[in-house]
C-alpha cells in the first residue's frame, strides 16, 4: 500500500477539527491531519489523500470515486453518508451541485454559505420526492456500484457507513460496516462534529475490521 484514499464527507474531511477548512470548490478544500483517514494512513505508514467534502450525499462520493484516477497499490476506504442525503449535479466533475440535506432547511445561515443550498428546493425535495424507501435503493444502488468498479481496477477496497443501520436489500453484494463515531469522548469546534479522540477510536475501529477482512481466507 502506498496511499490511503479515504472518501466521504464531513466526518471523513474533519469538520471542526484543526487544519480543516471548507471551500464550496471540493477541490479547494482542505482535511484535517487529525480526522480518521490520517490515523489510519499512519498505522499502515503510507500516504493519506483525504478526499472527504462536507455535506457529501453518498450519489456524490460515489461520483468522486468514478472520477478518481488510482494506482494498483491503493487502498480505498469509504465512510458512506446518510443515506436520506441527495444532491443534483450541473456538472459531472461535482463542482456545481445542488446539495439536499435535511438538516440545511432548519439553518439558513448553512444554506447561504454552502454551494447551491436553496432552501425552498430543499423543502420540496423531502416533501415531495424523498422517501426512506427510495433512499435506501438509491444508496445500496450507488454502494454496490462503486465497490464493482473498484474492484475492476484491481483496487483494494473497504467500506463503512456512520448511518443508522438499515435493512439490507437481498441483491446487495458489498460488506458494509455500520459504525458511528463516539461522541461522548467529545465533539469539535463547532460542537457539532466528532473530536480528535472519536476520530482516532473510528480509525482503530476500522483498522480491527480492515485486520480481519485481510486475514480472512
Amino acid at each position: 500500500m502506498k496511499r490511503l484514499i479515504a472518501f466521504g464527507c464531513s466526518n471523513t474531511q474533519g469538520h471542526g477539527l484543526p487544519g480543516f477548512r471548507f471551500n464550496v470548490d471540493p477541490i479547494k478544500c482542505k482535511a484535517s491531519q487529525f480526522a480518521w483517514p490520517g490515523y489510519l494512513a499512519e498505522h499502515f505508514a503510507c500516504e493519506s489523500v483525504n478526499l472527504g467534502f462536507s455535506g457529501a450525499s453518498n450519489k456524490f462520493i460515489c461520483s468522486r470515486i468514478l472520477e478518481y484516477d488510482f494506482n494498483p497499490q491503493d487502498c480505498v476506504v469509504i465512510l458512506w453518508s446518510a443515506f436520506v442525503r441527495s444532491c443534483v449535479f450541473g456538472d459531472f466533475q461535482g463542482t456545481y451541485y445542488q446539495r439536499l440535506i435535511p438538516s440545511d432547511m432548519k439553518q439558513p445561515n448553512r444554506a447561504r454559505d454552502c454551494a447551491g443550498c436553496d432552501q425552498k428546493t430543499i423543502k420540496r425535495y423531502f416533501k415531495h420526492l424523498s422517501s426512506d424507501q427510495d433512499s435506501k435503493f438509491n444508496s445500496f444502488v450507488l454502494i454496490n456500484f462503486a465497490k464493482q468498479h473498484l474492484d475492476n481496477l484491481g483496487v483494494e477496497n473497504y467500506h463503512f457507513c456512520w448511518d443508522a443501520k438499515p435493512d439490507i436489500p437481498r441483491w446487495n453484494r458489498t460488506n458494509i460496516v455500520f459504525r458511528d463515531f463516539d461522541y461522548t469522548l467529545g465533539t469539535a469546534e463547532d460542537h457539532e462534529h466528532p473530536d480528535k479522540a472519536a476520530h482516532e477510536k473510528m480509525a482503530c475501529d476500522m483498522l480491527a475490521d480492515i485486520s480481519q477482512k485481510r486475514n480472512s481466507p
